[in-house]
């Protein structure tokens, strides 16, 4: 193995030559989150002498395996890997460690706050850096109860926990711009762009942190995705109850041993806190780094001068409902009574849900799709939980100096006699190039329209990442994105899509606005 020898802010550390240039992995960004520092915000890392091995990946934050059946038990076993509660690293991949300032591209996974990784095969960057000459960073940040424990209002413990996974990743970009220039990156012209809570997470740090980047993707997750005080004491106060322990008890947090933080974990997972209709470990605001709602800060100029690109997948809820035979054979009684349920669990009990049911039976006949109350709930809650939230944030910005772009996937996975359709995370592998894998390419089918969906998305991040503004082979510049027009991008909707659209499925926005 050809190895070379960079020197950071901290010490030396080598890493592997590549066909497509360095790759350093386990970089510690921060110091170890064990003992006196678990469910403590992170500190800097400790200098090392000699040098430090960085020819490996390092390990993933501690989380619960993953039984579930379908897609997201596949997936969660793919990517998750070794674990250890010392997981504050990060990895570089770089075409030169020189003098040269390439844009600098930093990754934020996703996984419901409880999953994945940073390290895994599927976010492998040789492909993006082969085709920008940029630089590519991905960072673990704590997940679960170790990440998103917030105990800010309910303990009177001066060190009591909040937010400690949107601290890490801030950590990690602070780490970017002391030590990215050794790497040849630009630490002045950072792109964060993120997936699912990656996209989610970047929702709130564009209100907390937005000094420390330049440029935002958000990938099917917005601002929404966040929890008041009370909403996150009432999950903590769950937890707390299962590992038995009293919420000024931040000593007898740091003693637990790891397995009884991950069964509590599991026991708020599976018990009350699962009706509450939220991701229950997931940032809150309330706190000293995020004193009110990101959507409050953002309408009053938080992120002043940062350009985003916004966007969802046409069908993201398939991921999470295509193995449930119950709901596929649902009837249209059945998906009013639960389109009823879900309105009035999200505070839109207003609304009509036999309205709700008639408009999208007419999506989903617009869309050519079957004509079933499935599918019509796929794209109910896939609107309420993931594309409503992004037009919210565009909307947001709209009229400020940030400029917005959006865009919709419609590329559907072609395995499984294509019942995923373009679903949550489907576009993931297309933006790292990592769907030629031997692992994922049975799942594209190794079809050419992956590839060349794959080049104009990969070209569009690269080319917003180098200039602010996306661009592609199909459309060129892409439109910016205003309250009028709404313009939308189509990304991969087939021969007879139009590649942009003016407020695409505009009923159905305005539905859910009333």
């Amino acid at each position: 193995m050809k190895t070379q020898i960079v020197e950071t802010r901290d010490g030396r550390l080598r890493g592997r030559v590549t066909e497509a240039g360095l790759a350093f992995g386990a970089v510690p960004f921060a110091s170890a989150p064990i003992g006196k520092l678990r469910f403590a915000p992170p500190r800097a890392a400790q200098p090392w002498t000699g040098v430090g091995d960085a020819t490996s990946p390092g390990p993933a934050p501690p989380q619960l395996a993953v039984t579930r059946l379908g897609p997201i038990g596949w997936l969660s076993r793919m990517v998750r890997g070794p674990m250890s509660e010392d997981c504050l690293t990060l990895n570089v991949t770089t075409p030169a460690a020189d003098g040269e300032k390439r844009p600098v591209l930093f990754w934020l996974h996703g996984g419901a706050f409880v999953l994945g990784s940073g390290s895994t095969f599927l976010y492998e960057a040789n492909s993006l850096i082969d085709r920008g000459n940029v630089v590519v960073v991905a960072p673990n940040y704590r997940l679960g109860a170790l990440g998103f424990l917030h105990l800010t209002g309910l303990s009177s413990h001066p060190e009591a926990p909040s937010n400690l996974g949107l601290r890490d990743q801030i950590a990690a970009l602070e780490w970017v711009r002391d030590n990215i220039g050794c790497f040849g990156g630009d630490p002045d012209n950072v792109t964060v762009f993120g997936e699912s809570a990656g996209a989610m997470s970047l929702g709130a740090l564009l209100a907390a942190a937005p000094h420390l980047f330049k440029r935002a993707i958000l990938e099917s997750g917005a601002a929404a995705h966040i929890s008041t005080r009370a909403e996150s004491n009432y999950v903590a106060e769950r937890f707390l109850s299962a590992v038995g322990l009293h919420e000024d008890d931040i000593d007898g947090l740091r003693a637990l041993p790891l397995e009884a933080i991950l069964r509590g974990q599991r026991a708020v997972l599976l018990g009350e806190t699962a009706k509450m209709g939220r991701l229950p470990w997931q940032p809150t605001f309330g706190d000293d780094l995020l004193a009110q709602h990101p959507l409050f800060r953002l309408q009053l100029g938080s992120a002043k001068g940062v350009d985003l690109v916004i966007g969802t997948n046409r069908d993201e809820w398939k991921l999470f409902t295509s193995a449930s035979v119950a709901l596929r054979a649902m009837s249209f009684g059945e998906l009013e009574r639960r389109m009823a349920r879900a309105l009035v669990r999200g505070g839109r009990g207003g609304l009509e849900p036999s309205e709700a049911v008639a408009l999208y039976r007419e999506v989903t006949l617009s869309r050519g799709t079957q004509q079933t109350a499935y599918e019509a709930w796929v794209a109910f809650r896939t609107d309420e939980y993931f594309r409503l939230p992004a037009i919210a944030l565009a909307d947001a910005l709209t009229g400020s100096d940030s400029r917005v772009f959006m865009y919709r996937f419609d590329y559907p996975i072609p395995a499984f006699k294509n019942a995923l359709g373009a679903c949550h995370a489907a576009e993931v592998p297309l933006v790292f190039g990592t769907h030629r894998s031997r692992w994922l390419k049975p799942v594209y089918l190794g079809r050419g329209s992956a590839d060349r969906l794959s080049s104009i998305v990969q070209d569009a991040w690269l080319t917003f990442a180098r200039s602010g503004t996306p661009k592609d082979a199909e459309v060129r510049e892409w439109p910016l994105y205003d309250a009028a027009a709404r313009s939308t991008r189509i990304l991969g909707g087939g021969e007879a899509a139009q590649p942009t659209l003016d407020d695409p499925e505009s009923r159905t926005r305005r539905f859910w606005s009333g």
